[in-house]
Formats: C-alpha cells, structure tokens, sequence
C-alpha cells in the first residue's frame, strides 16, 4: 500500500481497515534526505522494477507480479 502527499497538509486512514487486512503502514520522508540520497533511491528502484516492467511490456506474466528485493 502506498499512501503519497503530493499537494495537502491532511488525510485520513481507516486504521481498522489496515489490520483488518495485515496491512503495514511505514512512514517515510525525503525531505530529511540529502540530493545525492534522493537520487541514489530513485535510481536503485528504477533499476529493481526494470525487469518487472519489461515483462509486464511484453505480456509474458499472468495475473501479478511479484517482486524480490535483497
């Protein structure tokens, strides 16, 4: 699950729904991180959902996929 603020100061979650469902909410914020930092994570993930999308380009998956990150 992914939950982004792009443009408001507010939102709301139903927190039951989450543990209904053994969803885990972790926070995050890059506006600590440096530039170098920024970058470093957006290049990491692009290079670790490249194979993902190219398959998913090709239609050579059926139903989801699923992604393995060490």
């Amino acid at each position: 699950m992914q939950v982004c603020r792009l443009d408001a100061n507010l939102g709301s979650i139903d927190l039951d729904l989450l543990a209904l469902r053994r969803v885990r909410l972790i926070g995050v914020t890059f506006r600590t991180r440096s530039k170098e930092e920024r970058i470093d994570c957006v290049q990491r993930c692009a290079a670790d959902l490249l194979e993902a999308h190219d398959c998913m380009e090709r239609d050579e998956h059926a139903g989801k996929l699923v992604l393995e990150i060490s």
